[in-house]
């Protein structure tokens, strides 16, 4: 295990030498991604054991979800400014910008990814137990609805941006039924991950990675900063009307 967080450190070194190169922040989010990933690559290539097929599933659909979010950001961010959420706190730094942001930024996000693949790697370095087929079935396919989900919201949201430059999509799509359809699908995934690892052989309080990422989202890095009133209305009204994360289909 440590030689995959050994791993993961050096990931996370290499990203801050391409944050030096082209100088932005949001740098950090194409590694968020692919840390996760690192960290289910280390856990097979690293930890010897014999892999059963359960866990050999499991281990794709981390990949997957960690190559489809670096291709989403990588395209979502070419050739654009920094994003502004990395810009409003680094507003307010003090000193060397560049030791603000290996600490504040990249150090941080390297000590998160590791709390929250920790489902990941206590999952796939346990001695495989698969006592309780439907759990794994039930997280399975939680997490599938939710990558299909925020994949969804995500190109919804992308494709109008594309057509619509500096307008804000809502009330339209999965956008109708919460104003953050791809942190739904995102939640949703992490929850099905838990219960996946449970089911391999995850110790209960692995629970902490997908609490962590609830939390990062509803309170941290994803709601609080989309929550801004505007000269449009009608976006007030959404705003005010429509739920944050979790969707009301029965919305009229």
């Amino acid at each position: 295990m440590l030689s995959v967080y050994l791993g993961l450190f050096v990931f996370f070194q290499i990203g801050f030498l391409f944050y030096l190169f082209n100088k932005k922040l949001h740098t950090v989010d194409l590694l968020w991604g692919l840390a996760h990933g690192v960290v289910g690559l280390g856990a097979y290539f690293f930890i010897d054991k014999s892999w059963a097929g359960d866990e050999l599933a499991f281990l794709g659909l981390i990949l997957g979800w960690s190559f489809r979010l670096y291709v989403y950001l990588l395209i979502r961010n070419w050739g654009k400014p920094d994003d502004r959420r990395y810009l409003e706190l680094a507003s307010k730094w003090r000193g060397s910008i560049f030791l603000n942001a290996y600490f504040r930024i990249f150090f941080v996000q390297m000590i998160l990814s590791g709390v929250t693949s920790l489902s990941i790697l206590l999952g796939l370095s346990s001695d495989y137990k698969g006592s309780f087929q439907l759990l794994f079935f039930v997280g399975f396919f939680v997490s599938i609805f939710g990558l299909f989900y925020e994949t969804v919201a995500d190109l919804q949201l992308y494709f109008f941006k594309k057509s619509n430059p500096g307008k804000r999509l809502y009330g339209v799509g999965l956008y109708k039924f919460s104003r953050h359809p791809n942190y739904f699908g995102e939640i949703l995934f992490w929850w099905g991950v838990y219960a996946m690892a449970l089911h391999i052989g995850a110790p209960w309080w692995v629970v902490v990675s997908p609490i962590t990422i609830n939390w990062l989202i509803v309170n941290f890095s994803g709601v609080p900063f989309h929550k801004k009133k505007s000269d449009d209305q009608n976006f007030n009204n959404y705003l005010n009307s429509t739920n944050a994360v979790i969707p009301n289909f029965f919305k009229g």
